[in-house]
């Protein structure tokens, strides 16, 4: 038996007869992961500092501005290597050792996002830490750390502190609102597209008015099986009459 093609109005009958199912599927969602974000996952904190990197040649000609833009590139590029080498396990394993750390190069490495700024030689490092204090000692480590280990790999040009981290107020993560709406979301997608394929693929006949919706043409209905319902002791009503009247 083939169901006939379903149209849009179709969809939204089956999914307004399954309102409750997905409503509280819905709600259900957004609980779960505000519940997640609320009481599972631990609170980040975010701090940030800047750094200018500038070549040897820059340095010197600064006194007379006059800086072609082949040194520009040349500091551009400078800003690249000084992202890598501030992930670079030299660095970290100096960070790790001056503040006491009980963790890895690898783990370190995870909490550090390096960035250049607008294509410029501006680099921003930003360093996420459960506690606001430690990522705001961690951000600070690295901007004394690095100028020694950046000469001394490069061996031109040299780094310099724009802005020192500051301790972050607010925690940067987990975002709980957002979360929780994409909870709400998730829900109702899910319940929705469950419904849906529930109904479609079922293809039991329940009334006259299901049994047209398999078929492109009117098909006449000859007639109807009633369902009969059973007494207190378990017995066809007509039946149990009829013995009665025998009596």
């Amino acid at each position: 038996m083939r169901r006939k093609n379903i149209t849009i109005w179709d969809i939204q009958k089956i999914l307004l007869r399954k309102s409750r199912i997905i409503v509280i599927c819905t709600i259900l969602g957004g609980l779960i992961l505000w519940g997640i974000s609320a009481l599972l996952l631990p609170s980040m904190y975010t701090t940030s500092t800047s750094l200018y990197v500038y070549n040897s040649s820059e340095r010197q000609q600064e006194d007379n501005l006059d800086i072609t833009s082949l040194e520009l590139t040349a500091s551009q590029q400078l800003a690249d290597t000084c992202g890598v080498i501030i992930q670079s396990n030299s660095v970290l394993s100096r960070v790790i050792d001056q503040l006491d750390l009980s963790i890895s190069e690898e783990q370190l490495r995870d909490r550090i996002e390096v960035t250049t700024v607008n294509q410029t030689e501006v680099i921003s490092v930003s360093v996420s830490d459960t506690s606001p204090e430690q990522a705001q000692n961690i951000a600070n480590t690295i901007d004394d750390v690095l100028p020694d280990e950046f000469e001394r790999v490069v061996k031109a040009g040299g780094v310099e502190v724009l802005d020192y981290a500051e301790g972050p107020d607010k925690p940067s993560s987990p975002n709980i609102p957002l979360n929780t709406f994409a909870g709400v979301f998730a829900g109702f997608l899910i319940s929705c597209g469950i419904v849906f394929l529930r109904e479609f693929f079922d293809t039991r006949v329940r009334d006259e008015e299901g049994l047209s919706e398999y078929f492109d043409y009117e098909i006449p209905v000859l007639g109807v099986i009633p369902t009969l319902e059973e007494n207190a002791e378990g017995k066809n009503p007509k039946r149990s009459r009829k013995r009665n009247e025998k009596k």
